[in-house]
């Protein structure tokens, strides 16, 4: 009962004005619970710094200077990775590198390294807090490998997205959602949410069959992430800038500003925290209305789990 009663909250989440349900058999009621966010399914305050790889370095940026990212970070690093997301607890890492015969997500921790996928066209890794890797592949559109390091992979089937194709899926921190990011009717930014279906020991087995489209926005798509749980924030090329869009699932988005040839973006925990990655290097943090810089010759941002 507790994990279906996990499983309507989190389906729930997004509905507004909706802070609880019951759950009734025969018209009698046999359990209820509160829709909230369940403290495991938020990011550890600890770890809501900001990511980042700067010349050969990767760690924490504290003050202008990077901290290195311990146990793992030389061998991330090795791999010289054009994209990476952490764990929860940062003790390891789903990467996506050069291979001998072209891209490879690899997951890594502190002892072992784990080939994950060598299909072609490979988008950036997830790494969800249960420890499953997801990658979704442009040569295999209709489905996404889940992996759980040491075990068989599995490819779940994706529900429609209005034949849209995919330009980047991200997994939710608590692990309850894809977020897929398309290109919308006139060129526009839109954002389909598809429920992720568990068993009790919390692998997934399938997706929601419906897609359901939580944003549309002005200005062709270029990245997006989970901010939390509940929120999701995309950048949007419109004209000479590439705007920022802040969106709680149900409700109205928010425009938070513009970053000047933005190329990626990070949803870090929290507002305060959502960071942005120029295509010079120059990464930017929120500021009043506007966008302030944070560090210069930043190759990659690290995306957390």
């Amino acid at each position: 009962m507790e994990q279906v009663k996990q499983q309507i909250a989190a389906s729930l989440q997004s509905v507004p004005g909706v802070t609880g349900f019951e759950i009734s058999v025969n018209g009698a009621i046999v359990d209820s619970a509160s829709v909230t966010v369940p403290d495991n399914q938020t990011r550890n305050v600890e770890n809501l710094v900001t990511t980042v790889i700067r010349g050969d370095g990767i760690g924490t940026l504290s003050g202008g200077e990077i901290v290195p990212l311990p146990r793992i970070g030389d061998r991330i690093a090795e791999l010289n990775p054009d994209a990476v997301t952490l764990s929860a607890d940062r003790s390891s890492a789903a990467v996506r590198h050069r291979g001998e015969s072209g891209s490879a997500v690899t997951w890594v921790s502190q002892n072992d390294t784990v080939t994950i996928d060598l299909r072609r066209g490979l988008f950036e890794p997830a790494l969800d807090r249960f420890g499953y890797v997801w990658s979704y592949a442009e040569s295999d559109p209709d489905r996404i490998l889940v992996q759980l390091p040491g075990s068989s992979p599995e490819l779940l089937r994706l529900p429609g997205l209005e034949d849209r194709e995919p330009l980047a899926v991200r997994v939710s921190p608590g692990g309850n959602r894809l977020a897929v990011l398309v290109e919308g009717n006139d060129g526009m930014t839109a954002v389909f949410v598809i429920a992720i279906v568990r068993d009790a020991d919390q692998r997934p087995v399938g997706l929601g069959e419906i897609a359901r489209r939580e944003l549309v926005t002005s200005g062709s798509p270029v990245d997006l992430d989970w901010v939390d749980e509940t929120r999701i924030v995309t950048l949007s090329r419109a004209g000479a800038g590439v705007k920022v869009t802040l969106a709680p699932l149900g409700q109205l988005p928010s425009d938070i500003g513009t970053v000047a040839d933005a190329a990626a973006v990070s949803g870090g925990g929290s507002r305060s925290l959502i960071r942005v990655l120029d295509g010079d290097g120059r990464l930017f943090g929120p500021q009043g209305s506007g966008w302030q810089l944070q560090s210069e010759d930043v190759r990659l941002i690290v995306r957390s789990g």
